[in-house]
């Protein structure tokens, strides 16, 4: 009997501790939906203390530790889960959450990929898995993967069209997109619910074309995103980029003015725009947009560069370097320490037509300090070794009107070693030309001329070669071969106010006053700030009047 009453007893308890488990459950899974997580957490670690083998339990604590960023936790919890026999309803969420942590808590993408998969083994239809697997693929930038991913969610969810169909729909619609943008998201919306009404999935299947470097296809996609959520600005920046990669800058312009209008604030969008209108020659506009970007978002380096950029088209050349300094201040990068000293070297020459040594050496400096470290950055920079040797010899320039002849030609050498070198490498006539005038620079006129006639010889309407050999013949004393090369010069360009005042400072020297002197003047009609033929035009004159 006592042994009876004993095992009563037992029963009893054990079906009260069972009934005690179920409402701890239940009161947890209610204040969990309540979004009531850390009483929720409480309540389910309570279950799991009386029974360790409840599986949907331990998903439940996973969870929430996942919602906490206690990925570790969540972790332990979910493996502890899934380890248990569960329904597919339930195990295939533990598996995706379980793949979110391993990615966002280990970064191990791998064991996140593999978590993702058996999700979808379990519940093929799991947007969630889905999603999260394209994600995935897309952070390791394997794109033909997140690609294939994509399809097989569309496969699962939804349905794909015939690519080809989809295709000829959106080259049909592309020509009146900058005209009637609503009218050809009609048509893409058709598209995309034929296929699968989730906005999300149009928008990663264009993220794996766009890693492939597909624009077309990339466009269409995200064109089909644009077209379920026209309320989400991010799909439209997303097309209008695609657009604009396709070469289709006007289509783009108007889709991204949507995206800004539904997101002012959207530094993607802004920063998208801002580089659609420099590419269709609206700089103005393009400054107003892209310094928005550069408000929105300081640390925005390609935006900086990209405004720096639209400043120089404007001739704001000041902007222009507060822009690149900017950029610098971000990421130190060759091309961009190369674009700042080009600005350099454009001050340095505007120094050196007004006689102001002091300015040309400290600009030529600024360059030449950029110019050496884009070189150290990326030693085969080809333009940068190039406009190194420029800065040094605007530098020596300026070193010799300031009576330092020995460091003048300290760095004219320097130039000339660094151009001797790219030339082993390369064939450029950029190249001859500038050691042609560092050559000069040095006074070895005949070696300069016969560097300039190597140019001539492959290009023969080269301008820059025939005023540069003008300017030797004229230093070498040989005004008839000076004549001859700037003659050639107003031959190619009729309009060129420097061979007008080679062929004035010609005149000039052989005595001829009154012919100099109608060379300076139509020089100066075709470029009135020309200081050269400014300059030389008075000392015509004066020269004149003392005969």
């Amino acid at each position: 009997m006592r042994r009876f009453v004993g095992l009563l007893l037992i029963l009893l308890t054990a079906l009260a501790l069972a009934q005690d488990i179920v409402q701890l459950f239940r009161e947890g899974e209610r204040l969990f939906r309540e979004g009531r997580y850390d009483e929720a957490l409480a309540a389910f670690r309570k279950v799991v203390e009386r029974n360790p083998d409840d599986g949907e339990a331990w998903i439940y604590i996973g969870t929430i530790l996942v919602t906490k960023r206690d990925y570790n936790g969540a972790i332990g919890a979910l493996e502890k889960g899934l380890a248990q026999p569960l329904p597919p309803a339930v195990a295939a969420p533990g598996w995706v959450n379980l793949g979110f942590a391993y990615q966002l808590g280990q970064r191990n993408l791998e064991k996140a990929i593999a978590a993702y998969i058996k999700a979808i083994s379990l519940k093929p239809d799991l947007p969630e898995a889905h999603f999260n697997l394209i994600l995935a693929h897309l952070a390791q930038k394997n794109f033909p993967e997140a690609l294939k991913a994509c399809e097989n969610a569309f496969k699962a969810m939804g349905k794909l069209l015939r690519p080809e169909q989809a295709q000829a729909t959106f080259e049909q619609i592309l020509p009146s997109l900058p005209k009637d943008y609503d009218r050809a998201l009609s048509v893409l919306k058709s598209l995309a619910e034929q296929q699968l009404p989730r906005p999300e999935f149009h928008d990663l299947m264009g993220k794996a074309y766009e890693g492939l470097q597909q624009w077309t296809k990339a466009a269409l996609w995200y064109g089909q995103a644009a077209a379920l959520a026209p309320q989400v600005a991010q799909y439209h920046a997303h097309f209008g980029w695609a657009l604009g990669q396709m070469g289709r800058w006007d289509a783009a312009a108007r889709v991204l003015e949507r995206a800004t209008s539904l997101d002012t604030q959207n530094a993607f969008a802004l920063l998208a725009l801002g580089i659609a209108y420099s590419e269709l020659g609206r700089w103005q506009e393009a400054v107003r947009v892209l310094s928005r970007a550069v408000e929105r978002e300081p640390q925005n380096w390609v935006a900086h560069v990209r405004l720096a950029a639209v400043y120089e088209q404007l001739g704001d050349l000041n902007k222009a370097m507060q822009q690149y300094l900017a950029a610098l201040g971000i990421k130190e990068d060759p091309a961009v320490l190369n674009n700042l000293a080009r600005l350099y070297l454009l001050e340095s020459e505007r120094a050196e037509a007004m006689g102001q040594w002091e300015a040309l050496a400290d600009a030529a400096g600024q360059a030449e300090k950029r110019l050496r470290r884009a070189l150290q950055l990326d030693s085969n920079f080809a333009i940068a070794r190039l406009n190194l040797a420029i800065a040094l010899r605007q530098w020596a320039k300026a070193q010799r009107n300031l009576g330092q002849e020995k460091q003048a030609l300290d760095a004219l050498k320097e130039a000339e070693g660094l151009l001797r070198e790219q030339l082993k490498r390369e064939n450029n006539p950029a190249l001859l030309l500038e050691l042609a005038r560092t050559v000069g620079d040095q006074k070895r006129w005949d070696e300069a001329m016969q560097l300039c006639r190597e140019v001539l010889k492959s290009d023969p309407k080269s301008v820059d070669a025939l005023l540069l050999m003008g300017y030797l013949s004229i230093n070498a004393s040989r005004l008839a071969d000076a004549e001859q090369a700037y003659q050639q010069a107003l031959k190619v360009q009729p309009q060129n106010a420097d061979a007008m005042t080679g062929l004035g400072i010609v005149a000039y020297l052989r005595g001829r006053y009154d012919d100099a002197i109608a060379w300076f003047e139509r020089a100066l009609k075709v470029n009135p700030d020309h200081p050269q033929a400014r300059q030389n035009l008075e000392i015509a004159k004066q020269a004149k009047e003392r005969r």
